[in-house]
């Protein structure tokens, strides 16, 4: 999510703490999973194939829905 946000794989590895070689390395493994490539990468910005839009969307979809879950979770706790 941080490398589509940021549009930068440095930026995005230095926001999640993490190498720019690990961060490469999880994007790598995503793509070898879905058999798609999920950025059209040139020397000045990284950009999403409509493939990886598309993975991009339901991971959105996906995080909204989990925050939902543990505000729900935290409610019912309190």
């Amino acid at each position: 999510m941080s490398i589509v946000e940021l549009k930068c794989f440095d930026m995005a590895a230095f926001k999640l703490g993490v190498s720019k070689h690990i961060l490469y390395l999880a994007v790598n493994q995503l793509e070898n999973k879905f058999d798609v490539d999920l950025f059209d990468m040139n020397s000045f910005s990284v950009i999403l194939t409509s493939q990886g839009r598309a993975v991009y969307e339901y991971f959105k979809l996906f995080e909204d829905e989990l925050s939902i879950l543990i505000e729900d979770f935290n409610e019912q706790g309190s």
